[in-house]
């Protein structure tokens, strides 16, 4: 049997109504607050700086002088470049506002622990206005020593990341042209 159109439409309508005075008659949903966890990128970044990246740094370091001293320069030029690359990438990201989520990824095993620990449904760096925006009336826990902490870092160390917080990043353009990078712990 073949229903027409009207009747399609009227049955359609109908539901709609009684779903829609269904949730009605539950009463008024709670307005539960969203939380999200905010944190300093900078913070995160000197933090990888201060454990990982300076291995890879070295590490890329020796591998451009063994090439050297072996005459091939085309493997050289290709680490000088990973090394300037990379140097670049941490200065706008441990002095500037660039995104840290390639360093994130190195924590990702400890990030749900953090987000749960803080009661917070995600992790939105606080210099990402655009993420931000997108959680207006959102609760702001910072969660920014946590995200520090699953490096796992010695106490002096920590002592250059809760310097930097109390200063405002630089802009992108000059941490881009910073130039080296202290390598001897």
């Amino acid at each position: 049997m073949k229903a027409d159109l009207p009747s399609v439409a009227i049955l359609s309508l109908v539901v709609m109504c009684s779903l829609q005075t269904s949730s009605f008659a539950e009463g008024p949903k709670l307005n539960i607050k969203e939380r999200i966890g905010i944190f300093d990128s900078r913070a995160v970044a000197i933090a990888y700086g201060n454990s990982a990246f300076l291995a890879k740094i070295q590490d890329l370091q020796k591998r451009y002088q063994q090439a050297k001293e072996h005459g091939d320069k085309k493997e050289a030029a290709r680490l000088k470049a990973i090394e300037l690359s990379l140097q670049s990438q941490i200065h706008m990201q441990a002095f500037s506002t660039a995104p840290v989520d390639d360093i994130l990824l190195l924590i990702s095993a400890d990030l749900p622990k953090i987000q749960k620990t803080a009661s917070v449904t995600c992790l939105v760096s606080k210099w990402d206005k655009a993420q931000l925006k997108k959680h207006l009336n959102a609760e702001q826990v910072d969660v920014t020593m946590q995200l520090v902490n699953a490096f796992h870092l010695k106490e002096n160390q920590k002592e250059g990341i809760n310097e930097i917080q109390k200063l405002q990043p630089i802009p992108l353009t000059h941490a881009a042209k910073m130039k080296g990078l202290r390598t001897t712990a």
